[in-house]
């Protein structure tokens, strides 16, 4: 009896070392980045883990035993899903954390922690690795069950590592879509009421250069020059001072673009991460382009009758890795910023239509009201009268004056309007056909060329800059 006392004595204490010694392995590993061993489980074992990883419902399956490294633990699958080698036979949790995305790495591991040192049940965690093979980032959904001893000390770790990278993707691609969405709403709203086009290119190009968080968003238009073109700057917003200014880029200088400007030509968005990496010569010889702070942009051309009108581009000084997003989003806004600009365009045609119109009236009308004045017995200052205030009336800052040559047919003599300091400055003007054909030319700013009533040429005149 004394002797079986012993033994259950013995064995009583070698289970608290036991329990004492699993403790401060958790502590240990706690503070050593939890060096838990894990090995690659036999076919038999992993057969017989399926229906627990069916339930909890995952790909990559894992059990971890806290406390014995021994014990066969890393499931086949989850090696696949690491890409690591198929002779893998242990990992520590070290090495799984070097895999863990740098941005991830703190906030994986405390998860980890705060799962084990809690009273919870479930450990579940979403983070991204680095394929040790190829360098991907994938995104990793690791969910599992947490057994615990007596005394609620996590003791193992059976679940699933799951590869969720295209639904993370998908839910980014949708995150940024509906914030695209967003911003072009607000873009509309903002356009809408504008009716000046200088405007709606600055509030275009400034919400999007705040938007993309650029350092320089520009609007140009594409103006002849020569035989070549150029890209003139009508509108350029910075982020900031300092930022050098854009006036003028000349297209289709071999030096300055290349086959940035082809593809612009053909109506083809230019989307350039690094102008100092970029594979054509041209651009990357550039010295225009590092003069203006230039290292990587989007440009996306805004096309009139199927060739290139303008366009909108977005520039920083450094170089960036612009996304499909990033162009879509430059497109829509161009495409926006287009409409915009032709609605305010055929708004003011229509009100210089309307305008012509009214003044057409108005002038018949005037012209039907002088000649009754006359009919009337009006003098001809009465009759003149009519025609000048409606002249004056149509208010685009018109000055009316008439003058008739006196009797002799040499100087001129005024008649109405302008008041008397024009009347006084008119008086005596002696009248010759080149005098006239000069004032033509100016008021014209177009080359006359007065002729006598035999159709000699008499004298040729060019306006002259005053």
């Amino acid at each position: 009896m004394k002797q079986r006392l012993v033994e259950l004595e013995a064995r009583l204490t070698a289970s608290e070392t036991r329990a004492s010694l699993a403790e401060a392995k958790l502590s240990e590993s706690r503070s050593n980045a939890y060096s838990l061993g894990e090995a690659v489980m036999s076919p038999r074992q992993h057969e017989g883990l399926s229906a627990l990883m069916h339930r909890i419902g995952g790909v990559g399956g894992i059990d971890v035993n806290l406390t014995d490294k021994s014990r066969p633990g890393r499931l086949a699958d989850h090696l696949k899903l690491h890409v690591l080698p198929s002779d893998t036979l242990t990992q520590v949790h070290g090495q799984w954390f070097a895999r863990l995305h740098p941005d991830d790495r703190l906030i994986a591991e405390q998860r980890l922690f705060a799962a084990l040192e809690s009273k919870a049940s479930i450990y579940d965690s979403q983070y991204r690795i680095i394929l040790p093979s190829d360098g991907e980032v994938r995104w990793i959904h690791a969910r599992a069950e947490i057994e615990r001893d007596d005394a609620g000390t996590a003791i193992r770790i059976v679940g699933t590592r799951q590869d969720v990278t295209e639904a993370k993707l998908a839910q980014e691609r949708l995150r940024v879509e509906e914030e695209h969405n967003a911003f072009l709403l607000e873009l509309s709203n903002a356009l809408r009421p504008i009716g000046d086009p200088v405007q709606v290119q600055r509030i275009a190009i400034e919400l999007l250069g705040e938007k993309l968080q650029v350092d320089r968003a520009i609007y140009y238009r594409v103006e002849t020059v020569g035989s070549g073109y150029a890209y003139v700057v009508d509108n350029e917003w910075r982020a900031r001072p300092g930022i050098s200014r854009v006036a003028v880029i000349p297209g289709g200088d071999a030096d300055y673009g290349g086959n940035l400007f082809t593809d612009l030509e053909n109506g083809i968005s230019v989307k350039i991460n690094d102008l100092h990496a970029a594979t054509d010569a041209s651009l990357k010889e550039g010295e225009q382009y590092a003069g203006a702070g230039l290292r990587a942009l989007i440009a996306v051309p805004i096309c009139k009758n199927f060739r290139q009108a303008g366009g909108i581009s977005v520039q920083t000084i450094g170089p960036r890795r612009w996304t499909d997003g990033d162009v879509r989003l430059v497109e829509e806004v161009a495409e926006r910023t287009r409409n915009a600009l032709e609605r305010v365009w055929a708004q003011a045609a229509l009100r210089a239509s309307e305008a012509s119109l009214r003044c057409t009236e108005d002038w018949l009308a005037a012209q039907k009201e002088f000649f009754q004045v006359a009919m009337d017995g009006g003098s001809l200052e009465d009759s003149l009268k009519v025609l000048s205030r409606t002249m004056v009336q149509a208010g685009d800052g018109r000055r009316c004056a008439f003058c008739v040559a006196n009797e002799a047919g040499e100087e001129l003599e005024h008649v109405i309007g302008m008041g008397e300091a024009y009347a006084e400055a008119v008086k005596a003007f002696r009248l010759a056909p080149s005098k006239l054909a000069y004032g033509l030319a100016v008021a014209t700013t177009t080359r006359r060329v007065p002729r006598d009533i035999l159709g000699r040429r008499l004298i040729s005149t060019e306006p002259q800059p005053h």
